[in-house]
């Protein structure tokens, strides 16, 4: 789930409470497919982007079996928190993990086939890119951006501090060495081109942060130290501040909380470097 936050506020961002129990990266089956759930408490960059509406969400709870607020729709008060109006939301989906190209985004194209699968076309589109895959940094990816922005959709990227497919232990990618400048030149480099294509996005940078599973940005894990990711978060944006990326909207999503886990607060890098806040999840069984 994302929510996002009112930048006046002093105190860690709380998640939004009209969208009970959806969660960032909730499986949902049949097809493999991650939603996004997001509030409409939101910046004015977003106003013009087509909302979903509680009828058509409910009428495709097979695919989408979670609650929603919206302010065209009468359900059960017990789904909202203590009688407030309904809220609408952004829709959108992570699909089949597919970046958005031009032969996805076609019409048969997996983007093509989910929106006919649930009946409704994605407010936000999401899809990931690490920063080197296959020997080789990665570029902002400006035609997948551009896809999405012709499709009527807001992009939302996954941008992590990792070599994928590397594993968790990769000591090139330590928080210490992100905000000791090791990266400068391409985070700079990327972040100028952000400025370039112009448009709104949501950049979630380093998520799940919180846990030991597989990222190489989690504290506990890979040499990093207690407060390193919040210098790596910090160094990160402030070089894009620099560059003059306002475009970018800042996404810090933690994993839902485990015995595994750590602490949120002290991973949280302050509300000037926040603009959203977001929780993922899994679904670990074979039923719901």
């Amino acid at each position: 789930m994302l929510s996002s936050r009112h930048v006046t506020s002093n105190k860690m961002p709380v998640i939004s409470a009209t969208l009970l129990g959806i969660i960032c990266a909730l499986l949902i089956r049949p097809s493999t497919v991650y939603a996004n759930y997001v509030s409409l408490n939101r910046s004015a960059s977003y106003r013009n982007e087509q909302l979903v509406t509680a009828t058509e969400v409910f009428s495709h709870t097979y695919y989408l079996p979670l609650a929603y607020s919206t302010a065209t729709y009468s359900a059960p008060s017990s789904l909202f928190v203590m009688g407030k109006s309904p809220t609408p939301i952004y829709w959108g989906a992570f699909v089949d993990g597919q970046a958005p190209s031009t032969s996805n985004m076609q019409p048969g194209g997996v983007y093509d086939t989910f929106e006919k699968l649930v009946g409704k076309h994605m407010a936000i589109i999401h899809w990931g890119q690490p920063w080197i895959m296959n020997g080789n940094y990665l570029n902002f990816y400006t035609p997948g951006f551009d896809n999405v922005r012709a499709h009527g959709s807001i992009p939302l990227l996954d941008w992590g501090s990792w070599y994928l497919g590397e594993g968790k232990d990769q000591p090139a990618f330590r928080l210490s060495a992100i905000y000791s400048g090791t990266y400068d030149g391409f985070i700079r480099q990327w972040a100028l081109a952000a400025k370039a294509w112009g448009h709104p996005f949501f950049l979630r940078f380093d998520w799940e942060m919180n846990g030991t599973w597989q990222f190489p940005w989690a504290e506990q894990i890979n040499g990093n130290q207690p407060g390193d990711y919040i210098k790596a978060w910090r160094h990160v944006h402030d070089i894009f501040t620099s560059a003059g990326a306002t475009n970018v909207t800042w996404v810090w999503c933690p994993n839902i909380s485990s015995p595994v886990t750590r602490s949120m607060s002290s991973l949280y890098p302050g509300d000037a470097y926040v603009d959203w806040t977001c929780l993922d999840g899994y679904n670990q069984y074979s039923t719901w």
